[in-house]
């Protein structure tokens, strides 16, 4: 399914009048694909909430 909707936006952004060299193509087809593979990005462990929060204090105390 993802690929189906990468390709129909890749064909729906290219202009049938223009003629494309290679790098024009590989560059649209290259942001449309980066539009659809952006993430949500997870929220941080317990573990990495700790280590935020008392990192400064532990390496002053245990160099």
């Amino acid at each position: 399914m993802k690929t189906e909707i990468i390709i129909n936006k890749f064909i729906n952004l290219l202009d049938i009048n223009k003629i494309y060299n290679l790098s024009e193509i590989l560059k649209i087809l290259d942001n449309v694909y980066l539009e659809e593979k952006k993430t949500k990005k997870r929220n941080p462990t317990l573990y990495n909430l700790f280590v935020k929060k008392h990192y400064s204090i532990l390496h002053i105390k245990y160099p």
